[in-house]
This record gives structure tokens, sequence and C-alpha cells, in this order.
């Protein structure tokens, strides 16, 4: 198994605020259309897997 990877996805709105230096620091920087919808979808998908889909 590897840890290495070809692209970093960067979500919540703290990645709009810091587009231009994420840009610089990771050219292979992945930034949603939607960075905070993006973020709150990946907590949803953690807490579905967490409690199997229990509401």
């Amino acid at each position: 198994m590897s840890f290495s990877n070809t692209e970093v996805i960067f979500v919540g709105g703290g990645s709009l605020l810091l587009k231009d230096y994420i840009g610089v620091e990771y050219s292979a920087a992945v930034i949603p259309q939607n960075p905070q919808l993006a973020n709150v979808l990946s907590f949803l998908t953690i807490l579905e897997a967490k409690y199997h889909g229990q509401s």
C-alpha cells in the first residue's frame, strides 16, 4: 500500500480563503466548486458509515 497521492482535495471555507496560497504550495491541489458542501457531505458519509444508516 502506498500513501503517495497525485492530488490533494481541500474542502471547507478556509480553502476558498487560501486558494491562491494552496495553489502555490500544492500544484496538484483540487478545490471543489463548493468546498463547504463537500466538507458537510464528507462528514455525512462518515456518520452514515458509523451508524449504519440509522437515524
